[in-house]
């Protein structure tokens, strides 16, 4: 599985699955463009770690129960109230 880099604002690197970041419109477009950015390096400048932290945890279980059949328990994807608008504010950038 070919994997990508994630790069906050504040300069740190998350390593993520490529078909996992490939839900985000906003990835895909980045990804397979002819820009720098489709090397597999992302700077997203407007996310801290803690909000990419997040939004990588968040694509990671959309990928992972996107498929779930309906006798399967999918958890509740859990999101603490101090980060809620900024992650509100990320998913709306990212399409997810």
């Amino acid at each position: 599985m070919e994997e990508i880099s994630l790069v906050s604002s504040t300069g740190d690197s998350r390593t993520v699955n490529r078909d996992v970041a490939m839900q985000s419109p906003t990835l895909k477009r980045m990804l397979e463009s002819s820009f720098i950015e489709s090397q597999g390096t992302i700077k997203l400048e407007e996310f801290d770690t803690r909000i990419l932290d997040k939004v990588i945890e968040y694509m990671e279980y959309s990928y992972k129960y996107k498929d779930a059949d309906d006798d399967v328990e999918v958890p509740e994807f859990n999101v603490s109230p101090d980060i809620s608008l900024d992650l509100l504010l990320a998913a709306d950038y990212l399409g997810i």
